[in-house]
């Protein structure tokens, strides 16, 4: 279980880290009101659809087949907003990474004017050049570990915006990380450089946590100190876990082609879209009297096709709808 929380947790990283990335070369073309307006339509507007749309669509189905629901749809909706209004984490559900990433997009803003100074990016740049050079690659982590170790304890990590000072923190910093390193392209050719060392090192820090959640049992609200260890241990994994996938990405998928421009494309709505087929499967699938593992195989292999089909004759193809998760017009 608390291996499933380590990667609900800490999974999103990379993504953050690339989306500071991609903010880098945003504004390097583009200026400050224009890049406001670029990451309302691509991220406002999504949140927002998939909120007042997707969301309760998924969550009537959930509560239907739990039995914990009877009434109809539209008296559902209004009570899912109403009932839900004090805790974001269910109304966004699996959006909360568009809301914390439109919360960083906005708060960077007052520093694009500062960091455009041409003065002001060649010290960033020798900045990112030094971290680009082990050990200093891996001292990055240290303000991460400090937030898990000192505000996890007290945070249970269910990305609700309000009170999560652990996540609002840990992932800011992970996306200032994208923002600001990419200013000298060193840092990238080193984490795939060292690609195998954080391999390495993730290895022996996922096997430790294994070892803390079975052997130690931590963390326990009754083990304060070892669980704040395991917290900021956590970090670190999770760190050089990040730098692992972006360096075998960085050396493994430096190609183009015809399918990774429609992956490109097709992944965001996916992302939106993919849990009203999940939670439609699992109505239909769960009162079966099937295996555990023969309804996870159901069930995720139908909410695959499922999303895909969604997209392929809802999304893609109409530029009206297209504009509701963040797509460019089709031409």
């Amino acid at each position: 279980m608390h291996i499933l929380v380590f990667l609900f947790h800490y999974g999103k990283s990379p993504f953050f880290f690339l989306a500071g990335t991609s903010c880098w070369f945003a504004l390097e073309t583009k200026s400050r009101k224009q890049y406001l307006i670029e990451r309302l339509r691509r991220i406002a507007i999504p949140l927002v659809f998939g909120v007042a749309v997707i969301n309760p669509a998924a969550q009537y189905l959930s509560v239907i087949a739990k039995g914990n629901y009877t009434k109809s749809f539209p008296s559902f909706y209004v009570s899912f907003f109403i009932k839900n209004y004090c805790h974001p984490n269910v109304i966004w559900q699996h959006l909360w990474f568009l809301a914390y990433l439109l919360f960083f997009t906005i708060l960077l803003l007052p520093l694009v004017a500062i960091i455009k100074d041409k003065a002001i990016k060649t010290r960033i740049a020798r900045v990112a050049g030094l971290f680009s050079n082990p050990p200093f690659l891996y001292l990055l982590s240290l303000p991460l570990i400090m937030t898990e170790f000192l505000l996890r304890i007290n945070n249970d990590g269910n990305n609700a915006f309000i009170n999560d000072w652990a996540g609002l923190l840990f992932y800011s910093v992970i996306f200032l990380y994208g923002f600001l390193l990419s200013s000298d392209m060193r840092f990238f050719e080193s984490i795939v450089t060292y690609r195998w060392v954080s391999c390495f090192m993730s290895g022996i820090c996922l096997g430790c946590l294994l070892y803390s959640i079975v052997v130690l049992r931590v963390p326990s609200t009754e083990k304060i100190i070892a669980s704040m260890i395991y917290y900021g241990f956590s970090a670190f994994a999770s760190f050089a876990l990040m730098l692992t996938f972006l360096g075998f990405f960085g050396k493994h998928m430096n190609f183009f082609n015809g399918f990774v421009r429609y992956a490109i494309e097709a992944s965001y709505p996916f992302y939106i879209l993919h849990t009203f087929p999940l939670c439609l499967m699992g109505y239909f699938i769960l009162p079966l009297n099937m295996t555990l593992i023969m309804k996870f195989a159901v069930i995720s292999t139908g909410a695959f096709f499922g999303t895909m089909l969604l997209y392929e004759t809802v999304v893609r193809p109409w530029n009206k709808i297209r504009f509701f998760f963040g797509m460019k017009t089709k031409i």
